[in-house]
């Protein structure tokens, strides 16, 4: 499939040039190869039922050259406070305090689960990319890295796992002690919808293999390659370990909060909005925070620099993925000797 992003030069013929705006034919071969992700279901308590209540139709960021419309590819279980809730019951179900399945197993057990995952997840991996290309305005190339780097991601945490295991008996200091780690408790993570699947998965993964249960609240933009998995996870994992919410954050994260059920909150946005959403749960100094917020990433030029690199990695890094990722340089930070004539026509070659 050609690159979702649109085209360079003369290659990939069948994207048009709508003013910024990526659009295709449905004559082409791509066009007709579209996902289309029937979402209108929801995974609690290890079940995946139908869901029969309000969806929201998911459009692409791709234009039909035809009608001049955004492209449907899906939709979306749009859940209610209720259903939402009892997520997070079974989700507390599952972790019943310490003493259920998931959290009484060996770490061996539950690798041979996240591994079983990640088997299954690869038979997937053609569709979840052309999902990804299709959603979030991904190339093929980048949406192809997206999950391959997150299931290199996953086997280099199962290595740290068995590492973490086998430290048994240490020394300190004349002091000697066994070290066990042990789970917390129930998780609701957030992903972000830039990198709707890998960074979801960086907090998700590592909860499982320690014998946490989650509930996860799976993007609004970036959801559906997450809804390609619910079977996956309903045959993988114990009944509640994991389960999955869809629909406006706004509705269905403070409820949650609210029970008091959840020990750990990973999210990724911005500050204000882990506040707000921290001040819901009923004892919030007893909740472990994993949050990643407004990213500052600077760049600083000193006076040697080569500035032909400089200014491509500076370009590249403020601007690729249309500036979208958590990573992007958001700041750059050069002496004045640097503000000449020569450094902007550097940057203009590259700009061109």
């Amino acid at each position: 499939m050609a690159a979702v992003g649109g085209h360079s030069g003369s290659a990939a013929p069948a994207w048009g040039d709508r003013i910024g705006k990526p659009e295709v034919s449905q004559d082409s071969e791509i066009y007709k190869k579209r996902p289309y992700v029937d979402g209108a279901k929801v995974l609690i308590g290890g079940e995946v039922r139908p869901w029969g209540g309000k969806c929201a139709g998911v459009l692409s960021p791709v234009y039909c050259t035809e009608s001049g419309q955004q492209i449907p590819i899906g939709r979306q279980a749009t859940m209610s406070p209720k259903e939402s809730v009892e997520a997070v019951e079974a989700a507390q179900k599952a972790w019943s305090r310490g003493r259920g399945d998931w959290p009484r197993r060996t770490l061996e057990q539950r690798v041979a689960a996240v591994e079983k995952l990640v088997a299954t997840l690869k038979a997937q991996r053609t569709e979840i990319v052309s999902v990804l290309q299709w959603e979030i305005c991904k190339n093929d190339a980048d949406s192809a890295k997206e999950f391959d780097r997150t299931m290199d991601f996953i086997g280099a945490l199962i290595a740290a796992a068995r590492g973490f295991d086998s430290e048994g008996l240490v020394c300190e200091e004349g002091v000697h002690a066994l070290l066990k780690r042990s789970p917390v408790g129930v998780m609701m993570n957030l992903g972000p919808s830039n990198y709707p699947f890998n960074e979801t998965y960086a907090t998700l993964i590592p909860a499982l293999l320690m014998g946490n249960t989650v509930v996860m609240k799976i993007p609004n933009t970036g959801g559906l390659a997450h809804c390609l998995t619910m079977e996956t996870y309903a045959s993988c994992f114990p009944a509640g370990v994991v389960n999955f919410v869809s629909g406006r954050g706004r509705d269905t994260m403070p409820p949650c909060m609210e029970t008091g059920l959840i020990d750990i909150f990973a999210f990724i946005g911005s500050s204000k909005a882990a506040d707000s959403l921290v001040k819901n749960h009923p004892q919030p100094h007893r909740l472990k925070n994993l949050l990643s917020l407004d990213a500052k990433n600077l760049a600083v030029v000193m006076e040697d620099a080569d500035l032909d690199t400089a200014v491509r990695e500076c370009l590249a890094g403020s601007t690729s993925y249309n500036g979208q990722r958590c990573t992007a340089i958001k700041l750059i930070w050069s002496t004045r000797v640097l503000l000449r004539p020569s450094t902007r026509n550097s940057a203009k070659q590259y700009l061109c």
